[in-house]
């Protein structure tokens, strides 16, 4: 569907002249507006819902840039983030600037991104998020060893928060699972360089956890088809950082559910970092409990 994909997103444009979309605003017309063009797609049962399938439009129309770009009115901001899409009505030059700058920090640091990060996870997925901090690390895998070891930020997402008392009580007593853990790796940008080892960066460090998850404020649309193969092998699923906007962050690939927690790993992590240790506390808190310690997640350093 590449050529039909980026005809349709070009005939959008084409009927909103000088009007600024992001990839995901085009995904929700086109869903909205040629459902027929895409039953198909949206039978397929990996798309549990039409958000799901509103994603992976959103993603595909990422990756067609060049496709798109060959009606030389369109204009894509790659600067913005996420990526901003027009339609000129004059000469492409001259009204280039009439999609809004957003200026890249050439210093953006990956530190940078994990408060970002937190905010969006806590306010779209319902996630609670604790830094690890890898500098705390015991010493003793060898120079660049704990990098295959910790992930950037962990995270819990209450199951039951909001379930009838009986069914707390059931699922306590049968050792069910009412938390979901998850663990992300965060880079600053992912480009054809460095894409396969911050992707096995991430199967490593995020392989003891009910979800693993790569994070990026950048991406190199021409990657993302490799980015998606290797997704779909290994279960990690990838977030695009929106650092202006973190509530515009959008999940591109989602990571594949693991049902228990490899515990034995997280015994070795618990041995090697005390923000592991504190993290896992926590959980227990919450297992005892059912109680939530605010100050236990995320707070900047």
């Amino acid at each position: 569907m590449d050529q039909s994909l980026a005809k349709l997103v070009i005939s959008v444009l084409k009927k909103h002249p000088g009007k600024v979309f992001t990839a995901k605003e085009i995904a929700i017309f086109l869903w909205e507006n040629y459902r027929d063009e895409f039953t198909e797609k949206r039978n397929n049962p990996r798309f549990t819902s039409d958000n799901d399938l509103i994603t992976q439009i959103t993603a595909e129309i990422g990756s067609k840039k060049d496709l798109i770009l060959k009606d030389k009115n369109v204009a894509i901001q790659d600067q913005a983030r996420p990526k901003e899409y027009c339609y000129l009505t004059s000469t492409r030059m001259g009204e280039i600037e009439s999609i809004p700058d957003i200026t890249i920090n050439e210093e953006l640091k990956e530190r940078d991104l994990y408060p970002k990060l937190s905010q969006y996870l806590l306010n779209e997925c319902n996630i609670l998020s604790k830094r690890i901090n890898e500098q705390k690390s015991k010493n003793n895998r060898g120079i660049n060893g704990n990098m295959w070891l910790h992930p950037d930020i962990v995270g819990i997402q209450p199951l039951n928060r909001n379930w009838n008392q009986l069914i707390k009580d059931c699922v306590k007593g049968s050792g069910s699972n009412k938390l979901r853990i998850s663990s992300y790796e965060v880079k600053s940008k992912i480009t054809a360089s460095n894409l396969r080892e911050s992707f096995f960066q991430a199967v490593s460090n995020s392989s003891w956890a009910n979800q693993g998850f790569l994070v990026a404020s950048e991406l190199d649309s021409r990657i993302f088809d490799e980015l998606q193969m290797l997704s779909s092998l290994h279960g990690i699923g990838f977030i695009l950082l929106n650092i202006t906007n973190p509530s515009e962050s959008q999940i591109l690939l989602q990571a594949r559910d693991k049902e228990t927690v490899d515990w034995a790993s997280a015994n070795r992590l618990v041995d090697q970092n005390p923000d592991f240790m504190e993290f896992f506390q926590s959980i227990k808190v919450y297992y005892d409990s059912d109680v939530i310690n605010k100050k236990d997640w995320w707070k900047s350093e």
